[in-house]
């Protein structure tokens, strides 16, 4: 009898620590999660990308990632208030999760909210949760480094929008030397 219980007792307590765990994931990835779109949407994509996993980190530079949210920012107001409103998971297992944000970006002396919702892969790195954004930031380099570096008809605006994208220069093989 006294063998039963002790296993019921031992049962339980690590039941109930695999849902404190459980729980604790949760919140980390939900406030990792809220961080980076608060980062990206409020002009500070700098913050955004230390967030990132390692992954995105070897994949493209900081100055590369900052200009790619400038540029998928740029028909925001620049003066906007973010407002976080909520986040949840979509799905979850020990190494991997999808958290879902919802913001209201406003205008200062406007009426005008806009109210947008975000969805983002987190990987699971040392124990901690990393925000995992690689495949669309790298399509975007590649697409800008393949307009820059082709040796076509391309137009002289599209061809030096990329290279300032990818290479933060108008020019690279003039700037660059």
């Amino acid at each position: 009898m006294k063998l039963a219980t002790c296993i019921l007792l031992l049962t339980a307590f690590f039941s109930a620590q695999s849902l404190a765990n459980d729980a604790d994931d949760k919140k980390q990835q939900i406030e990792i999660g809220k961080l980076y779109y608060q980062n990206l949407f409020a002009n500070q994509p700098g913050k955004s990308y230390e967030l990132l996993s390692s992954k995105d980190k070897e994949s493209f530079s900081k100055e590369q990632f900052s200009r790619v949210i400038a540029l998928k920012t740029a028909v925001l107001d620049k003066n906007r208030v973010v407002t976080i409103k909520g986040a949840s998971i979509t799905e979850s297992d020990d190494n991997m999760a999808v958290v879902q944000v919802s913001a209201e970006l406003s205008t200062p002396g406007t009426k005008e909210v806009k109210t947008v919702k975000a969805t983002q892969l987190l990987l699971k790195e040392n124990n901690e949760w990393k925000v995992y954004s690689a495949h669309a930031i790298a399509s975007i380099l590649m697409q800008a480094k393949y307009a820059c570096d082709k040796d076509t008809s391309i137009a002289k605006q599209l061809k030096e929008e990329g290279c300032t994208l990818y290479y933060g220069t108008k020019n690279p093989n003039i700037e660059q030397k």
